[in-house]
C-alpha cells in the first residue's frame, strides 16, 4: 500500500507538468518533451533530497529518493562511459566536416548541439560536456 501511495504522489509533478505544457503549447506532446519533463522532474526531486540531507531531514530525503526512482524508470536507460564516447566522438567528427577541419574548444557550441541531438535524452547536459570536452 505504501508503495502505490508513493508511486501515486512521485507521479502528480510530472503529470501536472504534462498538463501545463499542453495548455500552453496547445498541441500534443511528442516522445522528448515528454522525456525531457520527467528528466526535470526527476532532477527537482535529487536536488530536494540533497537539500533534505544538508538540513538533517532524512525522512524527506528519503521520499524524494523514492520518487525520483519512481520517475526514473520511465526515462530511457542512461548511457554509458563508452556509449557517450561514442556520442562525443560522432559529433566532432560530424562538425568536422561541416567546417573543414578538426573542432576546437571555439566550436564546443556546435559539436554539443550535435551530440545533444545524437544522445536524444539519454545523457545529461554536464556529462555530456565532460564527454565532449575530454575529447577536443
Amino acid at each position: 500500500m505504501a508503495i502505490q501511495i508513493v508511486t501515486k504522489v512521485a507521479m502528480f509533478g510530472p503529470l501536472a507538468a504534462y498538463g501545463r505544457l499542453t495548455t500552453d503549447q496547445a498541441k500534443e506532446l511528442s516522445d522528448d518533451d515528454v522525456i525531457k519533463v520527467l528528466a526535470r522532474e526527476s532532477r527537482k526531486r535529487a536536488e530536494s533530497a540533497e537539500i533534505y540531507t544538508q538540513n538533517g531531514r532524512g525522512e524527506l530525503a528519503a521520499n524524494e529518493h523514492a520518487e525520483a526512482r519512481i520517475i526514473d524508470e520511465y526515462l530511457p536507460t542512461p548511457l554509458t562511459e563508452a556509449e557517450l564516447a561514442d556520442v562525443a566522438d560522432t559529433a566532432i567528427a560530424q562538425v568536422a566536416e561541416e567546417i573543414g577541419e578538426r573542432p576546437s574548444m571555439k566550436q564546443m557550441g556546435m559539436v554539443m548541439k550535435a551530440a545533444t541531438a545524437i544522445a536524444a535524452g539519454k545523457a545529461d547536459g554536464a556529462r555530456l560536456s565532460a564527454a565532449v570536452k575530454e575529447r577536443l
